[in-house]
């Protein structure tokens, strides 16, 4: 082989190298495409302490006490703030023409007694005339009549009477059990309609602290949920509770919902009014997720997030509910379960069923 060949020859081995390797990389090349590295998490339900709201104390039980019957106020013995107990005088109506009705419903019982104890002799007298012949059947069944009309009579007099003695004890207004006044209603010399608020009386035996819950996070109260009270002013000062009821539609303008925890055995410093921070220790409701809003990728018109099969090391995308989302992160009330590993970072270069390598997982 002459020189020249021989330059060329060698020339020519690497092209053809470089050719036999071409098609080896491009193989090597798709199987590491195939794999996207991926960065996850996984999700867990909004932890207990995440439930935190500011509240205040307010009475358990208040009741809106009034007269029953229309009268003048002459008298309004408690005041905003005071402490009464049960059959304590709170407030009077004038009780003249309370008085004069049961003096009238007195007489009209007389009388009717009167007509009564007349009409019995009559029918006994005629009676007596009928077994004798002188009066007929006839006769004696118009005095049994009028003898049963007179003592419906009597009747309806006691029943009158006894109707306008309860009006005039209704005169007097007393509280029905001890308490503590949150508010008056009426000044002597106007006259009250009957059910007219005059006192709102609030219970000493039960206290509650009372919260307002975003709208967005309620699903995740319930009923029955522990929570653990806090005085604001002095932290080391604290109470259980049980919620016993939530508003079931949110407040218009500010979009929350009123929670009413049921204390127990609060300690005197709970005084009504007071700031209390309120803390979720056990909650029963819905599970909430908060996850970084970088996970959620809009699909069809739906919020979608991709979860990874930790069996195949694949991906599959799931239709969520976004509640809301604030400083990046997305509150999820539908869709996701505790446990779920979700992709947070290589969300737009997957595809269904793509296979990834989990970089990270926090």
């Amino acid at each position: 082989m002459n020189p020249r060949s021989l330059a060329l020859l060698l020339l020519a081995l690497p092209t053809l190298a470089a050719c036999d390797a071409g098609t080896l990389v491009p193989q090597s090349a798709g199987e590491e495409d195939l794999v996207r590295p991926v960065i996850t998490t996984t999700v867990s339900p909004v932890q207990a302490d995440f439930l935190s709201m500011t509240g205040s104390i307010a009475p358990g039980t208040t009741i809106q006490l009034g007269f029953t019957v229309p009268g003048r106020l002459i008298a309004r013995n408690a005041s905003i703030g005071e402490i009464v107990g049960a059959g304590d005088v709170l407030a009077r109506i004038d009780p003249m023409a309370l008085a004069l009705a049961v003096d009238a419903a007195n007489a009209e019982l007389r009388s009717a007694e009167a007509d009564l104890e007349n009409t019995q002799a009559t029918f006994e007298r005629q009676t007596e005339l009928n077994v004798r012949g002188i009066v007929s059947d006839t006769v004696l069944d118009l005095s049994r009549l009028q003898l049963q009309s007179a003592q419906a009579r009597v009747e309806g007099a006691r029943a009158g009477l006894s109707q306008a003695e309860a009006a005039l004890d209704e005169a007097t207004l007393m509280a029905s059990s001890d308490g503590i006044v949150l508010a008056v209603g009426g000044e002597p010399g106007e006259v009250l309609a009957p059910g007219t608020p005059v006192v709102t009386l609030a219970h000493l035996d039960t206290r509650d602290a009372i919260v307002d819950i975003p709208e967005f996070l309620a699903p995740a109260v319930a009923v029955g949920d522990r929570w653990t009270v806090i005085l604001e002013v002095a932290p080391e000062i604290q109470a259980q509770g049980t919620v016993r009821e939530i508003a079931p539609q949110a407040d218009p303008a500010t979009r929350t919902h009123r929670v009413r925890i049921e204390l127990e055995a609060p300690p005197d410093a709970f005084r009504l009014g007071t700031t209390v921070f309120a803390r979720s220790v056990e909650s029963t409701g819905e599970p909430l997720f908060t996850i970084p809003e970088a996970a959620v990728i809009e699909m069809d018109g739906e919020s979608r997030v991709w979860i990874v099969d930790a069996a195949t090391g694949s991906v599959q995308s799931r239709a969520v509910e976004i509640d809301t989302a604030l400083n990046g992160k997305a509150l999820v009330s539908d869709g996701l379960a505790a446990g779920d590993i979700i992709v947070t970072a290589g969300t737009r270069s997957l595809d269904e069923g793509q296979r990834v390598r989990l970089l990270e997982d926090h």
